[in-house]
């Protein structure tokens, strides 16, 4: 079988992505490989391709009618990984074939959380942007943790601006923090 994952539980798809190698992807994909196959980490092929800026893998995969949107845990979908490595055209790429904006990662994170905690400014630029322009919303919010610094410079360079302080509202690593509302 084409399918049959390595021992972390990656398939010669995931691999091939990963690596750039469309002409393998493409007699991988002629052969039969399944398009959707998820490793342990939670990634499928299309989340290695968005992770490593391989726009032309990425296309290759979504032609082969790859999930955009996945489910179950664990969860590493194709946007957040792009959004999280910065890599705008794979990104654009994704929403135009479909990308929710607001889906959540394992971590409960959407993209532009995932480009904030990067201080990827470019990155959240262009998910608000879509959000603004294609899904004609008015005001977007977010809550940040008041020590994450440089989610909140990103933020503040996008146009976000500090609207209130929830004291003690947030609870990691056994301690209490204020979460900022923007």
């Amino acid at each position: 079988s084409l399918d049959v994952p390595t021992s972390d539980g990656r398939t010669p798809l995931h691999r091939a992505a990963a690596a750039g190698h469309a002409g393998i992807v493409d007699a991988l994909l002629r052969a039969g490989a399944c398009p959707d196959s998820r490793s342990r980490d939670g990634h499928s092929p299309l989340s290695v391709a968005a992770m490593n800026g391989c726009l032309d893998i990425a296309n290759r995969l979504l032609a082969a009618n790859a999930e955009i949107e996945m489910e179950g845990a664990p969860l590493q979908p194709p946007l957040h990984c792009a959004a999280a490595q910065g890599h705008a055209a794979i990104a654009s790429r994704l929403i135009t074939a479909g990308a929710d904006l607001e889906s959540l990662d394992e971590g409960g994170a959407t993209p532009l959380i995932r480009a904030a905690e990067r201080g990827n400014r470019r990155m959240v630029e262009l998910l608000l942007d879509h959000a603004f322009r294609n899904l004609n919303l008015h005001r977007v919010a977010l809550i940040v943790f008041g020590g994450n610094e440089r989610a909140i410079r990103a933020y503040e360079k996008c146009g976000f601006v500090r609207e209130g302080l929830l004291r003690e509202d947030g609870f990691i690593e056994g301690r209490y923090i204020d979460v900022l509302a923007m």
